[in-house]
């Protein structure tokens, strides 16, 4: 964890804020490579995920977007409404689980919205590197599209395709995938929809799930919460034994006991909860584990996810 100042805040587009954090202490910042996040501790106590959205070369200053969601869950909301140039913030070290693949011969972005903040690090690294890429950038209007000035006045003009939902420009992923081959990568980040539906025309055409990959800002309910049903949760470490209620999560169950639990989000997309399972079954209903790793049952999400199996052990 380490304190910076925020020394610029800028418009970028309807509803989003460019924000600059600079160091107090030290002439630079730690290192970081395209697609990472940092988590931001706000000064109403919460702690939300926000990716650098700048070129890996520069690290003399941190670069984030946010968007005002409508409605907020308190986040982007005072940073919108509080935060001004000046105030001092708590961040912690840069955290990427949004690599661009070394081996990928050409890397194909798909943005959706606020979604383009990792991958305008992202296609700044490869335009930088002289690498093969392409990025198509969705979004209601040129107005809703942040930092659409700067790419547009820049390198990245010559390797972006805009799409301006309002102005009758739709994506179709199937036609832009059907035209990759075989050492193409493909990165999506927007609304889960959004992703949902560029994945689908890639499975359809028979890209392999390595090749994909995703990041979520939030995510769509977990699941029809009437279908809960209660099941015992216990802790290996310390022997307690919990009964999860139909209506509460695993996480809100060991807040209110005391038992200390990293959180985030609360929605499954952020892993920051990520806890490690014993025995029993997990019912997987987050945004942040692969197919593979869920399947392998070996960790879970408790801000969303149950049991399918009568209990749980985890590791806490």
């Amino acid at each position: 964890m380490q304190q910076v100042k925020v020394t610029a805040r800028q418009p970028q587009a309807h509803n989003v804020i460019s924000l600059t954090l600079s160091p107090i202490d030290q002439p630079t910042l730690p290192n970081f490579q395209a697609g990472a996040h940092i988590d931001l501790h706000l000064g109403n106590g919460l702690i939300r995920q926000y990716s650098l959205c700048h070129s890996p070369s520069s690290h003399h200053d941190y670069q984030i977007a946010v968007k005002l969601e409508q409605p907020s869950r308190g986040g982007s909301a005072w940073i919108h409404d509080q935060l001004k140039v000046g105030d001092v913030l708590t961040i912690s070290e840069p955290k990427n689980v949004f690599h661009l693949a070394d081996e990928a011969k050409h890397h194909v972005l798909f943005a959706g919205g606020i979604g383009i903040t990792p991958l305008l690090s992202m296609a700044q690294a490869l335009l930088e590197t002289d690498a093969s890429f392409e990025l198509h950038y969705s979004a209601q209007s040129p107005d809703e599209a942040a930092f659409y000035q700067e790419m547009t006045s820049s390198g990245l003009q010559h390797h972006t395709q805009f799409y301006f939902n309002r102005e009758g420009q739709c994506l179709d992923a199937h036609a832009v995938l059907a035209q990759q081959s075989q050492t193409s990568n493909l990165y999506v980040c927007g609304p889960q929809g959004y992703i949902d539906y560029v994945f689908e025309c890639a499975r359809t055409q028979g890209w392999e799930e390595s090749r994909l990959h995703r990041e979520l800002f939030h995510a769509d309910p977990c699941a029809n919460s009437s279908d809960n049903q209660p099941f015992e949760l216990h802790l290996a470490n310390t022997g307690q034994t919990f009964t999860v209620p139909a209506h509460s999560t695993v996480l809100e169950v060991l807040l209110d006991a005391g038992v200390d639990v990293p959180f985030s989000c609360e929605e499954g997309v952020c892993g920051t909860c990520i806890t490690r399972v014993l025995a029993g079954e997990p019912d997987h209903r987050d945004h942040y584990l692969t197919p593979q790793e869920q399947a392998s049952n070996q960790e879970f999400l408790p801000c969303c996810s149950r049991a399918k199996s009568a209990s749980l052990t985890i590791e806490l």
